[in-house]
């Protein structure tokens, strides 16, 4: 990432939230833009927040565990909501860079680069991990008597793996 701003991505065919939004944030209608993307960003938040505490709690219990879809879906709702903060985070960031000229420079293109990276990394561990739910549902599907994909503690080290 680079810029200003960062709001330049070097990866080919990618957009950035910085690419997408950054324009309208600096337009005669920054207010209404800021103020859409704050009530955007907290409406999603809050709102997954019970959806992922019910799942988290109905998931926590060791009955829903014994296979290791459970397993994934007790460890997606976690991600999900760390997901939806940093989503949160990363506008609130991208509204303030926009309306204020930052003295640190170096300390806004830290924050810009690391909400970046948090965002990409937890979005494709969740893609993973919903990969993962449908590789056990196929396995499940094929051999029907066959009980290695489905332990507990093949899905506890297959998310390890993924999320190192």
């Amino acid at each position: 990432h680079s810029g200003r701003q960062c709001q330049f991505s070097a990866q080919l065919f990618s957009l950035t939230l910085d690419q997408l939004l950054y324009g309208n944030l600096l337009s005669t209608n920054r207010k209404l833009t800021a103020i859409v993307l704050l009530l955007f960003s907290f409406l999603s938040f809050i709102l997954g927040i019970p959806n992922n505490l019910f799942s988290f709690v109905t998931l926590k219990r060791p009955s829903c565990r014994r296979n290791g879809v459970g397993h994934y879906l007790f460890t997606l709702s976690i991600i999900n909501q760390i997901t939806l903060a940093f989503l949160c985070i990363r506008l609130i960031h991208l509204i303030v860079s926009a309306s204020t000229s930052s003295s640190n420079q170096m300390v806004n293109d830290a924050f810009c680069k690391l909400f970046s990276y948090c965002l990409t990394c937890l979005s494709r561990t969740s893609f993973w991990i919903a990969s993962l739910i449908a590789l056990e549902r196929v396995y499940t599907t094929i051999f029907l008597t066959k009980q290695w994909f489905k332990q507990p503690h093949v899905a506890r080290r297959l998310m390890s793996m993924i999320i190192v």
